[in-house]
């Protein structure tokens, strides 16, 4: 697929552009929720998104805080 129509789709996609602001952050003090589930679809944790666009950080203290509360020897798969 050449590039042009990937930049093109890339710039229609408004989720795709990490620096537009999708909820004023004025109005609201979460932006949205993110939760780390097990394979049966129970809630373990869950976190506020309280910054704009789509962060790393709250996927990473996720695992961090699941992996904390889990023994060593257990074999963990992230999807």
């Amino acid at each position: 697929v050449p590039n042009l129509y990937l930049d093109n789709c890339g710039e229609s996609f408004i989720a795709a552009d990490g620096e537009r602001v999708k909820t004023p952050g004025q109005h609201f003090s979460d932006t949205g929720m993110m939760a780390g589930v097990c394979h049966h679809d129970r809630v373990i944790i869950w976190s506020n998104m309280w910054t704009p666009g789509e962060q790393q950080f709250y996927a990473l203290a996720i695992i961090d805080f699941v992996m904390a509360q889990l023994p060593v020897h257990w074999r963990v798969g992230i999807l």
